[in-house]
């Protein structure tokens, strides 16, 4: 035990004689070291070097740690703002384009002079053989909106109210609703032991195929009748009666005339697509609706169409003459 605390003893006495020799070594100005600085200098040299080295390796590696510990925990902390961050931006787009909807067609009722109703699109009955909207339905009920009630936006017309929803799994047509009415007619439904109920409004698109609309073109005057081809030829319409001289070209803006007495006139309908002429046969016009059907969540009923214009002609002045009232 005595002999081991000598050693310890030399050994610490030794080291410390020799960091103070490499101390005074390397203190010394060069003009005043020895030969025995020189040589403790020569030798403690690369050493030195060596532990500077090992030194700095370490540290960066620590400071590295230390670095990615820290930023990871601040990464953990973005990530979670930046999430709330982007899910408060995601509801704030909503209730933005919500609001330029709303905008949109609160101006637009303003600016026309047909009453109209809002009305939200509730379902859209879609076409399971090729996955394309071929109606929809909105809340409103036959007490609300009549029977070939327009439904229009303000990019175009949508369609025409022509069904109803029966006790939400049958569909009827306005001429069935109406006749749902009378007494004589509700005898028929004495074995669902109730009265039947008439539901939402349906919408006839202006391409389905049985979609007539009187229309014309604004530019050159042209008329005709908008008749849908189906979805099963894709979302276009075509333009039939029209006069074989009738001056027409691809991008004409196409709108309702107002004629049949249905349609408010002005209402766009949409923009002809291609104009196709065959010799001896009336021009194939087709016309493209400016109403994605598939995207639609408000649309507009027309409730009562815009009163008739009157034409103030021009008063010229009468003498009074004879026992004729003055005019």
């Amino acid at each position: 035990m005595n002999r081991r605390r000598i050693r310890d003893a030399i050994v610490s006495v030794v080291l410390l004689i020799v960091v103070w020799m490499f101390y005074t070594a390397n203190a010394k100005d060069e003009l005043q070291r020895n030969r025995v600085d020189r040589i403790v200098y020569q030798v403690s040299k690369p050493l030195e070097r060596s532990f500077l080295a090992v030194f700095k390796s370490w540290m960066s590696v620590w400071r590295k740690y230390l670095y990615r510990v820290d930023l990871k925990k601040e990464n953990v902390r973005l990530e979670k703002e930046n999430a709330a961050l982007d899910a408060n931006n995601h509801y704030l787009a909503a209730v933005s384009k919500r609001g330029r909807l709303l905008h949109r067609f609160r101006a637009y009722m303003a600016d026309s002079a047909a009453e109209m109703l809002p009305a939200n699109v509730v379902r859209r009955r879609i076409d399971t053989d090729k996955f394309r909207v071929i109606g929809i339905v909105i809340d409103r009920k036959h007490t609300d909106v009549g029977c070939g009630a327009p439904v229009v936006t303000p990019q175009g017309v949508v369609g025409r109210v022509l069904f109803y929803e029966l006790d939400g799994t049958e569909r009827i047509s306005c001429p069935v609703a109406q006749q749902l009415k009378k007494r004589r007619y509700r005898r028929r439904y004495k074995r669902l032991k109730r009265k039947p109920r008439i539901g939402r409004a349906m919408v006839q698109l202006t391409v389905d195929a049985a979609s007539r609309i009187d229309v014309r073109v604004p530019r050159t005057g042209a008329r005709g009748i908008l008749r849908g081809l189906g979805w099963d030829k894709g979302f276009v319409a075509r333009i039939s009666h029209l006069d074989a001289k009738a001056k027409v070209a691809a991008e004409d803006l196409v709108v309702t005339s107002g004629v049949d007495g249905r349609f408010p006139a002005g209402l766009p309908v949409g923009r002809i697509l291609s104009v196709t002429r065959i010799p001896g046969e009336d021009p194939r016009v087709l016309v493209r609706p400016p109403v994605d059907f598939g995207k639609l969540t408000r649309v507009l009923v027309v409730i009562s169409p815009p009163p008739p214009r009157v034409d103030r002609g021009r008063r010229t002045h009468r003498d009074r003459l004879g026992l004729g009232p003055y005019p």
